[in-house]
């Protein structure tokens, strides 16, 4: 009897197969567990040792493509799968830093920052009580930076549960190969020293500023200086106010800056109180002008660390900073520098638009354009929301979602976080969307009856606090600062920057150096509209002033 090796194959080869061209979804599914696991030959020492040798290598390649799967679904979005995959890889080695490090980042960029630094913690004593050694470098500068910088939420606010009943923060849908278009492009900036110009663009709801934070959260991890603001309707008439809003949003605690030329800082010392305090000018020293001053500053940072500059609605800021801004993708070329812009392609500035078409040729960089989503992706969504509902429930939800969201990430998130709550779609007449109308374009009291009730109905979810402070916002206009917010409502401060917090980790707000104002307009208008009295309105604005 002989044994044809043509008709035997092995889960070895196939593992091979797959990870040498870095199939790696493949090769992670391959990998269930230790060579020849069980299996022993008493008084073998021989095989026993071979055995071993065998087990410890097979360990780090399973380990290498569980983690590098873990960092292919990250990349796409997929946080879960992601996680699923770095959990097993730190089961399979738990004294592994590639396998602590992928779910140290999973953890991150779910919001739970703490969860992150348990984790490295664990890992540190593990590593101490077993083998008397310390994490690699690599691991070390990870937990530094998850440590240092802001993932998604303050440290003193706890995320909320997956499906928790006031849950509106859902998980990134449909936009798997946009976002892998644009951390590749961010990744070939980081590893090969070049600058580049990252394009997000689409009508407003399709989901830019969701995508431009799902970036922000990975360059953060990778140790880089993020700099963000978001332009809103009156920038554009204040020369230079969005440089000097990025100055005061994180360029000062960026490491490096202090090697910039004392013209370049004393430039800023002489427009803000804060850079002041740090550089405070030197007599004799001419300021640069803030164009100047500012790339000067760009250039110091970018030897220590890589630099991320976003702008979200970026068509909305002045044109003097956004000159500037695009100059310096040209001044910074061998540098570690990206610019990030989400826009509305009726709304982009001529001088963004003739860079962009660059992209590609003369300008490194990536552009993602976003369309509404498709019936697929809005069925993934409301199985998120609704994993209780059976597969023919789910297909009534998702046409209705058709008609009411128009495939529009924005307001479908909305009409599935109130489903979730309890609101019935059938007691909701349906009109929308107007042809030829954009969200933007859209008066509150022409969206359907479905979405109203939506946001009306996640508003009064929230705790009182949390209303109060929305009311207010949404009263007194696109953007508020802390102290603004603080007087209008007279809520005492001390409470005031965790429900701040908790509004901005729920997707109600966002935040830059300037203040807080509504993640989407049409959200704000209906609050303003249907949840605030004309006697709130009034003591609102006084108060305030």
């Amino acid at each position: 009897m002989r044994l044809d090796h043509a008709g035997i194959t092995l889960d070895l080869d196939a593992f091979e197969a797959a990870a040498a061209p870095g199939r790696w979804n493949e090769a992670a599914r391959l990998t269930a567990g230790e060579f020849m696991e069980g299996f022993s030959v008493p008084g073998a020492s021989g095989f026993e040792e071979w055995l071993s040798a065998e087990r410890t290598a097979w360990r780090g390649r399973g380990v290498e493509a569980l983690s590098r799967h873990a960092t292919s679904e990250a990349a796409k979005g997929n946080l879960a799968a992601a996680t699923r995959a770095a959990n097993a890889a730190m089961e399979l080695a738990p004294a592994a830093d590639r396998a602590a490090r992928a779910v140290m980042r999973c953890l991150a960029l779910s919001g739970d920052r703490a969860g992150a630094l348990v984790q490295y913690q664990e890992f540190v004593n593990r590593l101490d009580g077993d083998l008397g050694a310390p994490p690699e470098q690599e691991t070390e500068r990870l937990a530094a930076n998850i440590r240092l910088e802001r993932v998604g939420i303050e440290e003193h606010v706890d995320p909320p549960d997956a499906h928790a009943d006031t849950v509106r923060r859902a998980p990134l849908v449909g936009r798997a190969s946009e976002l892998a278009t644009l951390l590749e492009a961010w990744q070939a900036t980081i590893h090969h020293s070049h600058s580049s110009l990252l394009v997000i663009e689409g009508d407003a709801g399709t989901g830019k500023s969701r995508l431009s934070l799902e970036i922000l959260a990975r360059a953060r991890l990778d140790g880089a200086a993020v700099i963000s603001m978001r332009g809103v309707e009156g920038d554009g008439d204040i020369p230079g106010s969005g440089l000097m809003n990025l100055a005061l949003d994180g360029l000062l605690a960026a490491r490096g800056v202090a090697g910039a030329t004392p013209a370049a800082l004393a430039a800023l010392a002489t427009r803000a109180p804060e850079w002041a305090e740090r550089f405070p000018p030197a007599g004799g020293t001419a300021p640069l002008p803030l164009p100047a001053a500012f790339g000067d500053i760009l250039q110091a940072i970018t030897e220590e660390q890589p630099v991320l500059i976003a702008i979200d609605d970026a068509h909305w800021i002045d044109r003097n900073s956004l000159v500037a801004l695009l100059k310096y993708l040209r001044d910074l070329e061998q540098a570690r520098f990206a610019l990030l812009l989400t826009t509305t392609p009726a709304r982009t500035p001529d001088e963004l638009e003739r860079v962009r078409v660059a992209i590609g040729r003369d300008m490194r960089g990536a552009v993602a354009t976003l369309k509404p989503w498709d019936k697929e992706s809005l069925t993934e969504l409301a199985r998120w929301y609704l994993p209780q509902y059976t597969d023919a429930e789910l297909d009534r939800v998702v046409r209705r979602l058709v008609i009411d969201s128009a495939g529009l990430p924005l307001l479908a998130v909305e009409i599935l976080h109130a489903v979730s709550l309890g609101m019935d779609l059938r007691d909701q007449a349906s009109a929308w969307p107007e042809q030829f109308r954009t969200l933007d374009e859209t008066l509150p009291g022409d969206l359907p009856d479905a979405i109203r009730a939506a946001i009306r109905l996640g508003y009064r979810r929230l705790s009182e606090e949390c209303q109060t402070i929305l009311a207010a916002i949404a009263v007194m206009g696109n953007r508020s600062t802390t102290e603004e917010i603080a007087a209008a409502t007279e809520l005492p401060v001390s409470g005031l920057h965790r429900q701040l917090d908790v509004l901005e980790w729920e997707r109600w707000l966002v935040s830059d150096a300037r203040g807080y104002s509504f993640v989407a307009r049409v959200t704000r208008d209906v609050v303003a509209q249907d949840m605030v009295t004309e006697g709130q309105r009034q003591r609102f604005l006084r108060t305030a002033n």
